[in-house]
């Protein structure tokens, strides 16, 4: 087994990508930052044209994090353009440079309008460490975790937006409870390790909720709380795998 320390950002999207953002992170000291879906996507994005246009600035800021972070960045994602095509893509960067891409493969109904889908699963090996990439609706669907299985894949991590769409605090609170059952007896069952990062704050004027946890083999070891799904957390935990 291999221990690792991964960086969890739960970050306020609000926020932006500021140098105050910066500096709290360039001193980090772990083998794996992960950041959440479209991490960029501050209060002067509202569409996604906006998201394509700010794209190249927060890749650009990612590659200058990491002259001073010298792990490896799971970037969140980005929207970016591939022969006059839009995707959803995370991208996996290391030593200064962007080492590949996963492109989300089961878009919101809102990206559908504008975005393609991406075909293939994503597996990297980094630092010596194996592991694979899903972006938001991608984390629902069992075969993609089948899929990894089969690759014999055990670390798995998710970026993600999670809308507020609950009519109330009691309805919140049950999917909230419900989405935690589904990630701890995914793990138990496949014997994963899932590092899940949230965004907060707000995107496209809809608020998001931070539900980012860590669910081994074990049952959850970590996740922020029903009552932090509005916080911006820096979270740093151990994983053996």
């Amino acid at each position: 087994m291999s221990l690792i320390k991964v960086s969890i950002f739960q970050k306020n999207l609000n926020e932006g990508l500021n140098i105050s953002v910066l500096k709290k992170i360039v001193s980090i000291k772990s083998d794996i930052l992960v950041l959440p879906e479209f991490f960029y996507a501050d209060n002067n994005i509202k569409n996604f044209l906006d998201l394509k246009y700010a794209g190249k600035n927060a890749l650009d800021w990612l590659l200058k994090l990491n002259q001073t972070y010298k792990g490896i960045i799971i970037g969140g994602s980005i929207l970016i353009e591939k022969e006059n095509t839009l995707y959803n893509a995370s991208p996996i960067i290391y030593n200064g440079d962007v080492i590949d891409w996963y492109y989300k493969r089961i878009l919101s109904e809102e990206e559908k309008n504008y975005i393609k889908p991406g075909n293939d699963y994503g597996i990297f090996i980094l630092n010596h460490t194996r592991f694979a990439v899903l972006i938001g609706n991608d984390a629902k669907q069992i075969q993609f975790y089948e899929e990894l299985k089969q690759q014999n894949v055990n670390l798995i991590f998710i970026v993600n937006l999670n809308y507020n769409e609950y009519a109330n605090e009691e309805e919140n609170l049950k999917d909230f409870i419900e989405e935690h059952k589904f990630y701890e007896k995914l793990a138990k069952e496949m014997q994963f390790n899932i590092i899940k990062c949230d965004a907060v704050g707000t995107y496209f004027q809809k608020k998001v909720l931070g539900r980012s946890l860590l669910s081994t083999p074990r049952g959850i070891s970590w996740h922020s709380t029903f009552n932090e799904q509005e916080n911006q957390i820096l979270k740093h935990i151990m994983i053996n795998y």
